[in-house]
C-alpha cells in the first residue's frame, strides 16, 4: 500500500510540474511579444513619422526634445525589464519548490522501495531455511522409522570398566528401540555401580561406550544428522527467540528414551560436541528425572540451562 500510494503522489506533482512549465512558457512568449510590440510603439512610430522627416529643420532645442524622448522611452524599457526579471524570478522560484517536492516524494518512494524489498529477501531467507529445516527433521523421522534391533547375533563386544553385562537386548523397531537400549544400560549399571558410593560420570562413561561400540550402526546414524540439524539451526541468521522457536520444534521430535540417551550420549567423547547444544537449546526441559539411572547425581552432570524449566520441577 505504500509504494502504490507514493507513485500516484509523485504522478501528481509531475503532471503539476509539466503543467507549470506549460503556464512558464506561455507567460515567457507573450512576455517577450509585449515587449517586442511596445519597442515597435514607441520607437519605430516616432523615428519614422516625427523626427526624421524634419530633421535638418532642428536645432538645438529640438534635439533636446528628442534625447528627453529617448530617455523616458529607456526608462520604459527599464522598468518593464525589472518587471520581468522580478516575474522570471517569481516562476523559477516556484518551479523550484516543485522540484524539491519531486525529489522528497521520489526519496520517499525509494525508501519504502528499500524497506519493502529488504521484507521480502528476509521473508525469502526465512523460506529458505524453513524447507531445509523441516526437510532434515523429516529425514531424522525416517531414520527413527529405519532403526532394528533384531537381535540376531547375541555376541557383544566389551569394553573396559564393564565386567558384568546380559546376554542378551530385547527385540524392537522405531522408537522403541530407544527403550530397548535404556533397559539394556540400566541392567548393565545395576551390575556394575549401583551399590558404587561414588556414582561420577566417569562410571557411566564405560556403560554408554559399551552401548555405542555394539550399536553403533543404529546410533552413530541418528546422533549424526540430529548434529547437523541443530549446528543448522545455530548458524542461521535468525534471532536468538526465533532460534529457540525452531529448537523447541526439534525438542518436541523426542521421547523420553531417545532424551536419556542424549543425556548419557552427550558426557561421552563421541557425544562432546552435543553439549553445547543441550544447553543452548534447554534440550532436557521434558526428561523425567526419575528415570535418570541414578536421579540424584546424575541431574548435576549438566548445567541448569540445560534443564530449563524443568530444573526447579522436583
Amino acid at each position: 500500500m505504500y509504494l502504490q500510494r507514493r507513485p500516484q503522489k509523485l504522478k501528481k506533482l509531475m503532471k503539476k510540474k509539466r503543467k507549470f512549465k506549460k503556464i512558464f512558457s506561455c507567460w515567457a512568449l507573450w512576455l517577450l511579444l509585449g515587449l517586442l510590440a511596445i519597442f515597435t510603439l514607441w520607437f519605430f512610430t516616432p523615428i519614422i513619422n516625427n523626427f526624421l522627416e524634419d530633421f535638418h529643420h532642428m536645432g538645438k532645442d529640438t534635439m533636446g526634445e528628442v534625447g528627453d524622448a529617448f530617455g523616458s522611452l529607456n526608462a520604459l524599457f527599464s522598468a518593464l525589464a525589472f518587471l520581468g526579471i522580478i516575474f522570471t524570478i517569481f516562476l523559477q522560484s516556484k518551479e523550484l519548490r516543485l522540484q524539491r517536492k519531486e525529489l522528497t516524494e521520489t526519496r520517499k518512494v525509494l525508501i519504502g522501495q528499500k524497506r519493502e524489498f529488504s521484507e521480502q529477501n528476509k521473508t525469502l531467507k526465512l523460506q529458505r531455511f524453513e524447507n531445509t529445516f523441516f526437510q532434515m527433521l523429516s529425514l531424522h523421522n525416517e531414520i527413527v522409522e529405519g532403526l532394528v534391533i533384531n537381535n540376531k547375533d547375541n555376541r557383544l563386544y566389551t569394553v573396559k570398566g564393564v565386567k558384568d553385562y546380559p546376554n542378551a537386548i530385547e527385540r524392537a523397531s522405531k522408537r522403541d528401540v530407544f527403550i530397548s537400549l535404556m533397559k539394556f544400560m540400566k541392567k548393565i549399571y545395576d551390575l556394575n555401580y549401583k551399590d558404587s558410593k561414588y556414582e561420577y560420570s566417569e562410571n557411566i562413561l564405560p556403560i554408554y561406550e559399551f552401548i555405542y561400540k555394539n550399536f553403533n550402526g543404529l546410533l552413530g546414524h541418528y546422533y549424526r544428522n540430529l548434529y547437523r540439524i541443530f549446528v543448522f539451526l545455530d548458524e542461521a541468521e535468525l534471532s536468538d527467540k526465533e532460534k529457540e522457536k525452531y529448537g523447541k520444534i526439534i525438542r518436541a521430535q523426542f521421547s523420553d528414551s531417545e532424551l536419556l540417551m542424549l543425556f548419557y550420549n552427550g558426557l561421552s567423547d563421541s557425544g562432546r560436541n552435543f553439549e553445547k547444544y543441550i544447553e543452548r537449546f534447554a534440550l532436557f526441559d521434558n526428561l523425567p528425572r526419575d528415570s535418570l539411572l541414578s536421579k540424584e547425581s546424575h541431574s548435576r552432570f549438566y548445567v541448569k540451562k540445560a534443564w530449563g524449566s524443568n530444573y526447579y520441577l522436583t
